[in-house]
């Protein structure tokens, strides 16, 4: 059905789209190497993963195998999942252990409350008390009295975090 319409050209598209799929992700490797802090690193990986997945898709559909075409489909919608899933998880593990932006010019407006605000979860907050005093609370008196236990990030209850 496919074949019919694009004739001798399907092969040929096919591979242009591999290859196009293959220079995609290449980049996003070169962006891995390349890039200065973990979020831009995660930024370019995702992308590529995203783009490169859709150019082989769009590969496969061109071939119209249509048994290869349900695998590649299957495969391609878990990529597409789990790839900005896997990239938030990164992301909020590398705020919790304070990875510092190292790109020019980035203001980081993220990870600065990100600990107070866990602990926070499990304090009791009476009626009509707001959040932001409380965290301001805890900040002076982190600064006063030296570094905020966390016991969420390994379970144990003596790791320090530093605000």
């Amino acid at each position: 059905m496919l074949n019919d319409r694009l004739g001798n050209i399907g092969p040929y598209l096919a591979d242009t789209l591999v290859v196009l799929g293959i220079i995609i992700m290449t980049l996003g490797v070169i962006g891995i190497v390349r890039m200065p802090d973990v979020y831009t690193k995660m930024h370019a990986a995702s992308k590529a993963v995203f783009l490169g997945t859709i150019s082989f898709t769009m590969a496969s559909i061109v071939t119209n195998e249509w048994e290869i075409i349900a695998r590649v489909i299957l495969i391609s919608g878990i990529l597409m999942v789990t790839t900005p899933i896997a990239s938030q998880v990164i992301a909020r593990a590398a705020a919790i252990e304070h990875e510092l932006m190292r790109t020019p010019g980035a203001v980081d407006e993220s990870v600065y409350d990100l600990v107070l605000r866990d602990e926070l979860a499990y304090l009791p907050v009476e009626r009509g008390e707001s959040v932001g005093a409380m965290i301001r609370d805890r900040k002076q008196r982190s600064e006063l009295n030296g570094p905020l236990r966390h016991p969420h990030a390994t379970g144990k209850e003596d790791r320090e975090v530093t605000p």
